[in-house]
């Protein structure tokens, strides 16, 4: 009985794609932007998130999340740089 329940919610874990990265982003290192900020545009607020790579501390990376409107998509867009 004990080896059903174990994989009915082993088989649930694996086959719901939320939870498996839930589970696997438990164990990584949570890493804070340097700055992150919000840009007030006519009709739409921007979230802008700035950071350096953990591996390589001479570039910039700025990650924007714009909103989107009911009848159009926004897509994020991230461009790393040199410092």
């Amino acid at each position: 009985m004990k080896k059903i329940i174990l994989g009915i919610l082993g088989s649930m874990l694996v086959l719901n794609a939320g939870s498996w990265s839930t589970v696997s982003g438990m164990f990584m290192k949570e890493v804070k932007p340097d700055k992150k900020y919000t840009l007030d545009t006519v009709g739409v607020n921007i979230r802008v998130y700035e950071w350096s790579p953990l591996g390589s501390k001479d570039k910039l990376c700025v990650l924007v999340f714009p909103n989107a409107s009911d009848d159009k998509v926004a897509v994020p867009v991230m461009q790393c740089f040199k410092k």
